[in-house]
């Protein structure tokens, strides 16, 4: 077995691309994680529950555990408003998009508002990508339609478009968009989150086992992130229809129910001990999907990656999300 300070950099990569080489063609297999630990690296590999007979790679100094059984993520319904409405223009809003495809009107699934940004001098609205814009689906709102564009459960048209990070088959960081609030639309005012946070930079580098708050549409949940550097495949309705997504955050709810049906969007905040007495909450990224078995499995993209795949595409810089209005 290797002993921690055994183990390089090299190594890790090396373990890394096998594993992904391999559990890539196992049936069953939707992702996995590895961990440096006292013991070695240990792979935490996630099987559908629906394949009960797995069998795993052994390689030599690795430790391969099958952590959970799930099945394969899962995302907003269509179909009329959440039953937890807001009535405002806020974080945690539900939000969808309402676009013309090939001449016919097309409504996206619910997702949550996560995050306002500024850029420039507007202010823009953050939430997923396959929420407000299906990887281009909705890309055509039309400015003369008055029913075309972004809509939050008020219900009130806030955007005429959308601007989003493509989502490729493979090497995903985050599936994350935004729009532009229409002149005159601003976000209701006071602090966005509750507990407040320390401020809107990105904490990059949270532990595993770190305390973490989701700003989810039915108010704050609980939990803590079980996994780093997770990988794992998506199950999309449009193309690619299964992304595969490297480097996000695995969490775990403190209760069942953590994450729910139209909490895509989602921003994640832990808690950041190293700042003195019991710490301050900060920013780590947004829910983007879910499992849908063993109560309350989460995946989030990290805040710094998913603000930079943005940031270029919008074509102007954002260093952080803000914090009140």
């Amino acid at each position: 077995m290797l002993g921690f300070s055994d183990i390089s950099n090299t190594v890790y990569d090396a373990v890394y691309e096998i594993l992904r080489a391999t559990l890539g063609a196992t049936s069953g297999v939707i992702g996995f994680s590895l961990d440096i630990g006292a013991k070695g690296i240990t792979a935490y590999v996630m099987v559908d529950s629906e394949f009960d007979n797995v069998v795993l790679p052994q390689l030599p100094g690795v430790v391969t555990t099958q952590e959970r059984k799930i099945r394969p993520f899962s995302h907003p319904v269509a179909g009329g408003p959440p039953a937890t409405t807001h009535g405002r223009l806020e974080v945690g809003s539900s939000l969808q998009a309402r676009a013309n495809l090939h001449g016919s009107p097309i409504v996206s699934k619910w997702g949550t508002i996560g995050a306002f940004v500024g850029v420039g001098t507007s202010t823009w609205l953050v939430t997923a990508n396959h929420v407000i814009s299906e990887n281009g689906n909705f890309k055509d709102m039309r400015p003369a339609n008055a029913s075309e564009g972004v809509w939050i459960d008020k219900p009130q048209l806030v955007s005429k478009s959308v601007t989003f990070a493509p989502i490729k088959p493979a090497g995903n960081r985050a599936d994350i968009a935004a729009a532009p609030l229409t002149e005159g639309v601003l976000p209701s005012p006071g602090q966005f989150y509750t507990p407040p946070l320390a401020s809107g930079a990105p904490w990059t580098n949270p532990p595993v086992g770190t305390a973490v708050k989701m700003f989810s549409r039915a108010g704050t949940k609980g939990g803590k992130i079980q996994q780093l550097n997770y990988t794992g495949t998506v199950v999309e309705s449009f193309t690619p229809t299964s992304p595969v997504y490297d480097g996000q955050f695995l969490l775990v709810g403190d209760a069942p129910g953590f994450v729910e049906e139209g909490d895509s969007g989602s921003l994640v905040a832990g808690l950041d001990l190293s700042l003195g007495g019991a710490g301050r909450w900060r920013p780590i990224g947004f829910v983007f999907a879910e499992t849908m078995s063993e109560g309350g499995l989460a995946i989030a993209s990290p805040l710094a990656g998913a603000l930079a795949e943005l940031s270029a595409q919008i074509g102007s810089p954002i260093a952080e999300i803000l914090t009140k209005g």
